[in-house]
């Protein structure tokens, strides 16, 4: 039997490009009203405030989720609209990702806070001040800003509608790439990011976290 192709070209039907929901997310960012403080009242997360520091979304308060709200209600849309085998896999299973990755981090958060609350084991011998606490509630942008840019490669790759669920050669392909150029670059960026120019700009808010737990390493690198 003939191996079967990477990739199924899909037919034109197949491939429905959400290219309204791009439009309604970017208007949604431009046309937020400005607000001096987050969304849980914390002040800048720099010491010196620069371009881009804040998250775009940050004037949204609570209401930042509604930035991926296009595409999931586009997502659902076509769910309900459409036969099964015509709706691209890939594209249903962003929203349900992001959602699984969000408990997964709140779930080692718990753990973490547990342990530091009741362990004696502790690298640092001190509680988590709310302060700290108020400040590392933002830790669900990096998954945000994860889903936007997922739903943006879907929408200029149209092969992506037909990726498969599982390929060894990918996911060997994906070691490599993250034990090479990824720690490489990751390294330097960081690095980087101590310099007092970049440091008191985007970087100083991670550090100001004394008790480290799992989402300090989410907050203030950007």
């Amino acid at each position: 039997m003939d191996k079967p192709p990477a990739f199924i070209k899909p037919k034109p039907c197949e491939q429905p490009r959400p290219a309204l929901p791009v439009f309604i997310a970017a208007a949604i960012l431009v046309q937020a009203p400005s607000k001096s403080r987050g969304c849980f009242g914390e002040s800048s997360m720099a010491t010196k405030p620069g371009f881009l520091t804040e998250w775009p979304w940050r004037r949204l308060g609570n209401f930042k989720y509604v930035v991926i709200a296009p595409w999931v209600a586009h997502s659902f849309y076509l769910l309900a609209t459409r036969d099964l085998k015509d709706v691209p896999l890939t594209y249903l299973v962003i929203f349900p990702s992001l959602l699984l990755r969000m408990l997964h981090n709140q779930i080692w958060m718990s753990i973490s806070r547990l342990q530091t609350a009741k362990s004696p084991h502790k690298i640092v011998d001190r509680g988590i001040d709310f302060e700290q606490v108020d400040r590392e509630r933002s830790w669900d942008d990096q998954v945000l800003f994860n889903g936007i840019l997922v739903y943006v490669g879907y929408y200029f790759i149209p092969r992506a509608a037909h990726l498969p669920l599982w390929r060894i050669d990918g996911v060997i392909m994906s070691i490599l790439l993250h034990a090479g150029p990824v720690e490489f670059l990751y390294y330097w960026f960081h690095r980087a990011l101590h310099h007092h120019f970049l440091y008191s700009r985007y970087h100083s808010h991670h550090h100001a976290s004394i008790v480290t737990e799992p989402i300090t390493c989410l907050v203030g690198r950007r």
